[in-house]
């Protein structure tokens, strides 16, 4: 189950018809590569060979950082470090966040109390989400239906 559901996101990311992108900065290609299958690798020069790939800078959300720094529980902080990056492109960028980590996601979402901006970055897991797939093919238009804090 796992691996169809993050098949088919690549798939629909890489239908010829869609016109949906991925977001690339530093700091996830590192993890792309350090985690990468043959397949993965064959889908990403594919997105990359047709333009499909933006290429973003690594961005640090200060007061994003704050907020994490400022949780007492020394795990939940260190979990919340581990994937700011992916946070903190969301809030820049808008763009929407598409991970099977739903134990980030919960912490990310418990943040909102004492940084709302939080609650409003996109955030679906492709595997146990429901309804993402007409999301996305809608072009994402619904920005409360993944939103974190609803």
């Amino acid at each position: 189950m796992t691996s169809e559901g993050c098949l088919l996101l690549t798939q629909m990311l890489a239908h010829r018809r869609s016109d949906l992108r991925v977001a690339l900065t530093p700091k996830i290609e590192e993890e792309w590569e350090r985690h990468a299958t043959r397949t993965f690798m064959s889908w990403w020069a594919s997105m990359e060979s047709r333009g499909r790939i933006n290429h973003e800078k690594d961005v640090r959300v200060a007061d994003y950082r704050a907020a994490i720094e400022a949780v007492g529980d020394t795990g939940v902080r260190d979990l919340l470090l581990k994937d700011a990056h992916m946070v903190e492109l969301a809030l820049i960028q808008h763009y929407p966040v598409a991970s099977q980590d739903d134990k980030q996601a919960r912490h990310v979402a418990a943040l909102a109390a004492k940084y709302a901006l939080v609650g409003n970055v996109e955030w679906f897991n492709p595997v146990t989400a429901i309804g993402w797939i007409e999301w996305l093919d809608s072009g994402c238009d619904d920005h409360q239906l993944f939103a974190l804090v609803s």
